[in-house]
Formats: structure tokens, C-alpha cells, sequence
């Protein structure tokens, strides 16, 4: 990619950047971006204290015998196919 970055390249690489799966120089790429663009910094600060919350909501485990019942379902929807799933919708 080029040293140039839009608001629509970071939108796109926005949840790859805040769970750093991009390479060094695409997340400084990015940053840079952030720290001159006020709706991307905004945005971008949003994601991650929504993302901070869902962590902190969601910290309890769920309990081994749901975890196994919604992981065997899932794996019968998946081998379902998707009109299967379609109809329950």
C-alpha cells in the first residue's frame, strides 16, 4: 500500500489495526491517519471502548454444558447448509 491513507482504507482496515494483525508500517500507516483525521480519531476510539466494554461485559465464562450445547448446534447448522438456516429465520 501507499503512504497515503483515506478515511474509507482506514474504515476497511480498521478492525484488523485495533486487533493488530496488520504489519508495523501499515499500523503506522493507519495511526497517522488517526491522529490527523478528527472522525477517524473518533470513530477509531469508539471501536476500541466498545470493544473494551464487550471485553469487560462479557468476562464470565460461559458454563462448560452451554458452551458444549451451543458449539454441537452450530456445528449442525454448519452441516445444514444455509437454507437450513434460512428457514428458522
Amino acid at each position: 500500500m501507499n503512504d497515503e491513507c483515506g478515511c474509507d482504507d482506514l474504515v476497511s482496515h480498521l478492525h484488523q489495526l485495533l486487533d493488530a494483525e496488520l504489519e508495523e508500517s501499515e499500523c503506522r500507516r493507519l495511526q497517522r491517519h488517526i491522529d490527523s483525521c478528527p472522525a477517524c480519531h473518533e470513530a477509531a476510539d469508539a471501536e476500541a471502548h466498545l470493544r473494551s466494554l464487550i471485553r469487560r461485559s462479557c468476562a464470565e465464562r460461559a458454563p462448560d454444558r452451554l458452551r458444549i450445547r451451543v458449539l454441537a448446534q452450530i456445528t449442525v447448522l454448519r452441516t445444514q447448509g444455509p437454507a437450513a438456516g434460512e428457514a428458522r429465520g
